[in-house]
């Protein structure tokens, strides 16, 4: 038995300041191309954090990705990987985007190429590619994935709906295992994780929606962000509203417009 115990390793935990002074200096932020928005989030998406967008279909989630991508993609070494699980990214709207931004247009097509996107079919397809990228992470097989700084789900709530129904236990358990996933990328490699999630009825709410995936799920992002649209600005103007958040104090709010250009401030 003695000579059993002297076998294990001893084990070597990093303190608090050890933790805290390597995330310092890995840690970074993604503007959202939206001063007010960046304002809310106090600078924009953070990474090694999982940040969600949630909101009614057509009220900007995607396109509120699309102008995240770009501000990431700004930086001439950093690249965006976008799992597109409803066939419906559209890359003459970043393009049309990026050209409203006149110091930008001789790079457009460098930007775009730093910009992969895969179509994901279902949870297991984005498990799959999940664990592809974190292998290329590390081996650093190519600069694509040593540059990796962004990935976005576009979007979440298709993955996991049908695993739910049914065979719960099971369901949940993939669930959590894209959880536990994305987390691990997310702080381990330093990226920035941002998802799209849909909404549900929920009659117990001042809006009577509430983020689909129930509870469970709700403890996965950092950050949750509600998007609803302002109906007093005849639909126009978007309202966006911290639900969850590590850093602010939930139910703070700003405003903001989507345009030809992208994403604009209300005055």
């Amino acid at each position: 038995m003695a000579g059993d115990l002297k076998s294990v390793p001893p084990s070597f935990p990093l303190t608090a300041a050890e933790l805290w002074r390597e995330l310092e200096t890995r840690a970074s932020i993604v503007p959202t191309g939206c001063t007010n928005l960046d304002e809310l989030l106090e600078g924009g998406v953070y990474s090694g954090e999982v940040t969600e967008l949630c909101g009614a279909p057509g009220v900007g989630k995607t396109q509120l990705c699309y102008s995240t991508i770009l501000e990431t993609c700004k930086v001439s070494t950093n690249t965006v990987v976008y799992m597109d699980t409803c066939c419906s990214f559209d890359a003459c709207r970043l393009a049309a985007m990026l050209n409203h931004h006149s110091n930008l247009q001789q790079y457009s097509e460098d930007i775009l190429e730093r910009v992969h996107c895969y179509v994901v079919s279902n949870v297991f397809e984005a498990l799959q590619l999940l664990a592809d990228i974190e292998q290329r992470i590390i081996t650093q097989c190519d600069l694509f994935h040593c540059r990796l700084r962004l990935i976005v789900i576009d979007s979440i709530t298709i993955l996991i709906s049908p695993i739910l129904g049914g065979k719960q236990f099971e369901g949940h358990s993939i669930m959590t295992q894209l959880a536990l996933t994305l987390s691990k990328l997310a702080q381990q490699y330093s990226l920035a994780i941002l998802l799209v999630n849909n909404t549900v009825k929920d009659s117990a709410t001042i809006d009577n929606i509430k983020p689909a995936l129930g509870n469970t799920w709700s403890h996965v992002p950092t950050t949750r962000l509600m998007l609803h649209y302002n109906y007093d600005s005849d639909g126009v103007e978007r309202i966006a509203s911290i639900v969850k958040s590590s850093r602010q104090a939930c139910g703070i709010s700003t405003s903001f417009y989507i345009t030809s250009a992208g994403l604009a401030n209300v005055p």
